[in-house]
């Protein structure tokens, strides 16, 4: 029997293919010449090429300019200043190039598959509601280990891919989906949508801004796809610290900060006020743990994060009305594209239940050190520099630290009950028996003190009850604390203050060492 493949038997083609839309490729380097190389080859390999080009040094110090010189040309590069982050730097290329019906952005570190783009544009343009679309991520250099399928965040400000740890490749994961968002490494979003939502928020230079992204289109209305067929192998070089640190990076702090604020920013209804305590006490709890595991290095981090985002209400207030101008759904209605609620539980577990197991049998703990990142076959490929000491690394932390020993070492007796304290008596008066004193204290119209009065009570009174409020019945602890403490708070007030007076960071700490001291 003569068998013979007509046109209706052959697999449809989508239907952009008959009129292909136009993309415009933005790409983002930054010290990036070590993977430049391999990451330009593989753009020249596309099956279906964007339309137009633009790319963006962000102060590079590398042979990566004279590399995308090269290849695209020099009137299709254009140069930032050191600090800009990735989303002013999409917004830089995208100001200067022709208008597109798509912008895909990449990252210097990423290499990307022949058929990338045109699998992404298939996944993207199967539904009018689609408007975002995101490449499966493998890791580069070992291309085996999956990085990425989609993400979402937990409710305590943890990205989260769904993957296990080392996870191999093996096609588990290759149907197409709704995600709360992409990795902006390969990510294919509307220009029409980007524009509406003004594309990555400013307040995100370099961490969660792909999150956020993704959580301002769900409330807005429109859909997040992962188009698995589409690959990209990732060297995320920033995250994992093999990118060389220049002046004008981010601090190590701002991936917190960056978490809390997207939590916070996007959170809506009455859930924000829930949020907002929990991720205040989870951040104080986790800087407590991570003290008392001997990282005060990440403690510091923490403790910067959350002042950064608790210490500027106005910001936070700005960056809420902006996403409520665009948002059409509330957290309900794409609540199922987050983390299920119990997933921070299980992670705590997990990592109760590594700590006893290091501790009980610390030989049954299998590590590589800080030192190296393996492959699958046991050879290191990536060599991480310890680098220098703490104290050249973060003065400003070493310098706080010192503050507080000095302090209980000399309030020791505050502590111990031993001799006679010079921080008693004198001018201090009398601690009261529980925080509801400093209450009654703040709003009863007339106060027994002195010779009686009906006069405005201090706010710092008021600061004082609210401080002393978790403690109830012993607000003598608030008070020892305070005052064992003065020294380093004073300091780091002077510091926050001299941050907006000059970027010289040693006349900064002498004189906020100075001015705790006085």
């Amino acid at each position: 029997m003569d068998e013979r493949v007509t046109d209706e038997d052959a697999p449809a083609l989508p239907a952009w293919r008959s009129a292909p839309p136009t993309v415009g490729a933005v790409l983002v380097t930054h010290d990036g010449g070590r993977w430049l190389p391999q990451v330009l080859a593989s753009f020249s390999a596309l099956e279906h090429a964007p339309t137009s080009w633009r790319v963006v040094d962000v102060s590079s110090t590398d042979d990566g300019p004279e590399l995308v010189r090269e290849a695209f040309g020099p009137d299709r590069v254009t140069y930032a200043p050191a600090g800009t982050g990735f989303g002013a730097a999409v917004r830089l290329a995208v100001d200067t190039m022709p208008r597109t019906d798509w912008l895909w952005l990449l990252h210097d570190d990423a290499i990307v598959e022949p058929g990338a783009l045109a699998a992404l544009l298939d996944e993207a343009t199967a539904a009018d509601d689609v408007a975002v679309a995101g490449p499966k991520i493998r890791e580069w250099p070992s291309l085996r280990r999956l990085l990425e399928v989609g993400l979402t965040v937990t409710s305590t400000g943890v990205r989260e891919t769904g993957l296990e740890t080392g996870e191999p490749d093996a096609g588990q994961h290759d149907w197409p989906k709704d995600v709360l968002a992409v990795d902006t490494a390969g990510m294919l979003v509307r220009r029409d949508v980007w524009d509406e939502l003004d594309g990555l928020s400013p307040d995100l230079p370099l961490y969660f801004d792909d999150i956020d992204l993704g959580w301002r289109v769900a409330r807005a209305g429109y859909r997040t796809r992962i188009a698995p067929r589409a690959v990209i192998f990732h060297a995320e070089a920033s995250r994992r610290g093999i990118r060389r640190r220049a002046a004008g990076d981010v601090e190590p702090a701002e991936q917190r900060r960056a978490a809390l604020h997207t939590m916070l920013a996007n959170t809506s209804g009455p859930r924000f006020w829930w949020q907002y305590v929990r991720l205040l006490v989870g951040s104080l709890l986790r800087t407590l743990g991570l003290v008392l595991s001997a990282h005060p290095e990440s403690a510091g981090d923490q403790l910067q994060a959350v002042a950064s985002v608790y210490g500027r209400p106005g910001r936070l207030r700005a960056a809420r009305r902006r996403r409520a101008a665009t948002a059409r759904r509330d957290d309900r209605a794409v609540r199922h594209l987050f983390a299920p609620f119990w997933l921070p539980y299980r992670h705590g577990f997990d990592t109760a239940r590594d700590v006893a197991a290091a501790l009980v049998r610390p030989e049954a703990v299998e590590t590589t050190g800080r030192r190296s990142t393996l492959d699958d076959d046991g050879d290191a490929v990536v060599t991480l520099d310890d680098g220098p000491p703490l104290w050249v690394r973060r003065p400003w932390l070493v310098t706080v630290g010192v503050l507080v020993v000095l302090s209980l070492v000399a309030g020791r007796s505050l502590l111990t009950g031993a001799g006679d304290s010079i921080l008693t008596g004198g001018a201090l008066g009398v601690t009261p028996g529980s925080a509801g004193d400093w209450w009654r204290l703040w709003f009863e119209r007339s106060h027994e003190i002195g010779l009686g009065g009906t006069g405005l009570v201090s706010p710092a009174v008021l600061l004082l009850a609210v401080a002393a409020t978790p403690i109830w019945p012993s607000p003598g602890l608030l008070v020892a604390v305070l005052l064992l403490l003065s020294v380093p708070l004073a300091a780091l007030t002077a510091h926050r203050l001299g941050r907006r007076l000059t970027d010289h960071r040693r006349l900064r700490i002498v004189w906020a060492v100075g001015y705790g001291l006085t």
